[in-house]
């Protein structure tokens, strides 16, 4: 909504009736951390400041990536090791990169030939997004996964796409089944593609060993379909 120039009066009262007891998401724990519009006015006075992401080459997406890299329980360790309450909630929210790629594709021209085209990414998160992944896991539940590759953003060409946990849950309040999606990883690519949404995918499925530190690998029982065909191969 900020990089549709929407205000944050506008911005605050559609997240608020969006997950309100009669929203369209209707989920308490949403509708509790919706921002002040002092809190998002100031955001997207610091999403100006950030400007453009320019980047044309995967080392210049490894030297952005350089000091936010977490590819270890160590690493996951440390972003909060030896904090305050305070000060490890604010570490929690900040991004942190799981990984970047590069890939070789084939891909079909206007004129219906067959090109070879390149891509190349990041995969990204927090760990206070990641921590859902643990309850998640630990609670031994089905586990059902969703991908969504619509985000175009307007700068620079950079196409977002997330990767979460669908739950399902009967809510006796209103006496009907509600859907709630908790998005765990992001993905920064140039262009999507299968091996763009494998790498996705298997970063998702090794996070339990490699960061918390478990013995075995996510087990994925189903996943949601989106209109992109790379996802469904990716599967």
């Amino acid at each position: 909504m900020l990089a549709q120039a929407k205000g944050p009066e506008f911005m605050s009262t559609e997240l608020l009736r969006k997950y309100g007891p009669d929203g369209q998401k209707s989920d308490p724990g949403m509708f509790s951390r919706v921002p002040s519009t002092s809190k998002i006015k100031a955001y997207k006075v610091a999403c100006a400041k950030m400007g453009t992401f320019d980047i044309k080459n995967i080392a210049q997406l490894m030297e952005f990536s350089a000091d936010k890299l977490c590819t270890s329980k160590e690493d996951y360790a440390r972003i909060t090791e030896g904090m305050t309450s305070e000060e490890a909630e604010h570490a929690s929210n900040k991004l942190i990169v799981l990984g970047t790629f590069e890939r070789s594709f084939m891909m079909e021209d206007d004129a219906g030939n067959q090109v070879m085209e390149k891509t190349m990414g990041l995969i990204f998160s927090s760990k206070c997004v990641l921590e859902r992944l643990r309850v998640f896991v630990e609670s031994g539940l089905p586990i059902c996964i969703q991908a969504d590759d619509t985000y175009k953003l307007h700068h620079g060409g950079w196409v977002l796409c997330d990767l979460g946990v669908h739950v399902c849950r009967w809510d006796s309040s209103q006496r009907k089944y509600v859907h709630t999606f908790y998005p765990l990883l992001y993905m920064f690519c140039r262009t999507e593609c299968y091996d763009a949404y494998i790498a996705l995918f298997l970063t998702l499925k090794r996070i339990p060993v490699a960061l918390f530190g478990m013995d075995d690998e996510l087990k994925v029982h189903c996943g949601g379909l989106d209109r992109c065909v790379y996802i469904a191969d990716a599967y």
